[in-house]
């Protein structure tokens, strides 16, 4: 084996080489390399909300990696993170060079290990931003190349968001989404509180007098929130409006089950709409399932499970690292109250379970999110988000939970609302040789779901070469197309629908019409950060199957230390007679020795010799 000794697998080496001993097979290892571990600082991830308001705060996270020998100065010391802010053009390319904002130092580890670093900024001016990371301060370094890392694009929009807010009675979620979305200055509220005296005005920054009841009037709002509806209110005619709102204008929906309505709302004949809507089942005979999952939780909480893959979700992470937003939410309480569904449609996205129980398909989720056309649906399976209040500061992950809940929800609408297609890639960030993925919402010219065998998309890097794939159709979901192709090279990439009106070089027309897609590709992060020699696990592989270690320079020793190994093979049987190998020596020994005494007699008889 010539390796350098490192690995990226999830077993120890070792192992093997353990199991090469019990066999008698000696591993020889020749180690290549330097065994100096590299001297690096490297920023690992920038991590911002894709879309912000003016005058609104928002947080750039950043992780840096420190990798350092045992015994180098720089642990301990200072290190000089800076924030770089760059202005981008219609087509997401740079206007001008980047400015740095902001500044801050963070302390290297004792071990030499990850630092978290985060800054909040605000941008008054609307349009579109990408953030640069810099890390300065360990001096001469094995690779500089790494010491700066790009957000992806960040869009400032200058727009309140439009809330309806609809509440079949004023309990404790509904009060607390109130009144945190009324001091919310990115958003504009409007509330009808069904069990209101008609006598009372309705609250919310613009009251209003009574329920939307055309697509103009509802069309006016970004996003629309049912908190346990009371279905009477209701009739076909509107929930058709509800799904066109969603369908065609973007809008965003969401729908919380509670212990009054949800029985009722989500098994009426003239409702059944709403299932349509939802990114849940409930079984074939709604109305059975709904009714035996009311009987079973109409009064009973329960422990809150999170999907673990799904939280990068916009909705669900509260932090870059993975592992500290995972802790966050371990810390939030259960449930008040639950109507988990059968379970999600497949297109859907589940963000939370409940611990309860299970039914034939696994976990009952209760926080489920998805799309309906143009829009994106949320589905609550519960109620108790405000005892979340008592986590942290003064309300704050409950604040930022909501919050983030109708961000995701309008974020289509800001989008797509004025645009007839919206190209979307499941990650911003992905490592070469990773799968890219993407969606495709298009619509034709009236702005109805567009009908073809497939849409081809173009890929630019920065360096302005271009790579082609094509989109297929999304079974089931008309004017949907997804594909995907492998990240084959490291840069950052744009990537748009080849379609009339939507070339990169299109302008403000093309622009207006398609949203494009932004990523960038990074080499492998495993095989990157470690490339030292490795003697010691060289060694230990080489000891225990029973061979050697070398050095590079000692090479032309192996061949004499390479074992010899020579096996004989002996088969002794008995002796057999040369006339009795087989059937046709056996009879012809008999048989040619006869014909050829018939032969002699019959040429004596023939010449009178007998």
């Amino acid at each position: 084996v010539v390796s350098e000794g490192q690995h990226n697998g999830s077993e120890d080496p070792r192992l093997m080489s353990k199991q090469a001993g019990e066999r008698e097979i000696p591993v020889f290892t020749v180690g290549v390399g330097d065994p100096v571990p590299r001297r690096n600082l490297s920023v690992e991830e920038v991590f911002v909300r894709s879309q912000v308001y003016p005058g609104e705060a928002f947080e750039i996270e950043t992780l840096v990696q420190a990798s350092l020998p045992k015994e180098d100065p720089a642990r301990g010391q200072a290190l000089q993170i800076s924030l770089m802010q760059q202005r981008l053009g219609t087509d997401d390319r740079p206007e001008g060079g980047p400015v740095e904002i902001l500044s801050q130092e963070a302390q290297i580890p004792a071990t030499g290990s990850r630092i978290r670093v985060d800054f909040s900024h605000t941008v008054m001016d609307p349009g579109r931003y990408q953030y640069s990371v810099v890390a300065r301060g360990v001096g001469t370094e094995t690779t500089e190349d790494d010491n700066v890392r790009t957000s992806s694009p960040v869009s400032v929009v200058d727009e309140q968001i439009r809330v309806l807010l609809i509440g079949g009675l004023p309990g404790w979620e509904y009060i607390q989404l109130q009144r945190l979305l009324q001091r919310d200055p990115t958003v504009s509220l409007s509330c009808w509180l069904q069990s209101m005296d008609e006598s009372r005005p309705q609250e919310g920054d613009m009251p209003i007098s009574s329920l939307p009841r055309s697509l103009v009037d509802l069309g006016q709002y970004n996003v629309v929130i049912m908190i346990d509806p009371n279905p009477e209110e209701f009739d076909a005619a509107w929930i058709a409006m509800l799904q066109e709102f969603c369908r065609n204008k973007a809008g965003g929906l969401m729908y919380m089950a509670g212990p009054h309505h949800a029985s009722e709302f989500l098994t009426m004949n003239r409702l059944s709409g709403m299932l349509e809507l939802l990114p849940v089942r409930f079984g074939d005979a709604a109305s059975i399932a709904a009714s035996q999952v009311i009987a079973e939780a109409s009064d009973s909480g329960g422990a809150m499970q999170v999907v673990d893959y799904n939280l990068d979700h916009p909705v669900m992470s509260f932090h870059a690292d993975k592992a500290e937003n995972e802790m966050r939410w371990g810390q939030f309480p259960g449930f008040a109250w639950s109507f988990p569904a059968i379970s999600a449609k497949p297109t859907a996205r589940v963000l939370l379970e409940s611990g309860q129980g299970k039914n034939m398909e696994g976990n009952q989720p209760v926080l489920v999110t998805g799309r309906y056309g143009a829009g994106n649906v949320v589905y609550f399976g519960f109620m108790g988000t405000w005892l979340w209040r008592s986590v942290g500061v003064q309300a704050q992950y409950f604040d930022r939970f909501w919050i983030q809940v109708v961000r995701f929800m309008v974020e289509n609408r800001s989008l797509q609302g004025s645009r007839r297609g919206v190209l979307d890639s499941d990650m911003t960030e992905y490592e070469l040789g990773g799968r890219i993925t993407f969606l495709a919402r298009i619509r034709d010219e009236q702005f109805q779901p567009l009908s073809a065998e497939s849409i081809p998309v173009i890929m630019t890097d920065d360096a302005g070469r271009i790579q082609k794939l094509t989109l297929q159709p999304v079974p089931g979901q008309p004017g949907q197309f997804e594909g995907g192709v492998l990240a084959s090279r490291t840069g950052t990439f744009r990537a748009t629908f080849d379609l009339p009106g939507a070339e990169t070089s299109g302008g403000e027309d093309a622009v207006a019409l398609f949203e494009a897609a932004s990523f960038r590709v990074t080499a492998p992060s495993a095989e990157m950060d470690s490339d030292w020699l490795d003697e010691q696990l060289l060694r230990d592989l080489a000891t225990q199957s029973g061979g050697q270690y070398l050095r590079l320079d000692e090479i032309d020793k192996l061949p004499e230390m390479l074992p010899r190994r020579e096996t004989r093979a002996e088969f002794n049987s008995p002796s057999q007679p040369a006339w009795d190998l087989n059937r046709l020596t056996r009879y012809g020994a008999f048989l040619v020795p006869l014909v050829l005494l018939c032969c002699e007699w019959g040429l004596r008889k023939w010449y009178r010799l007998l």
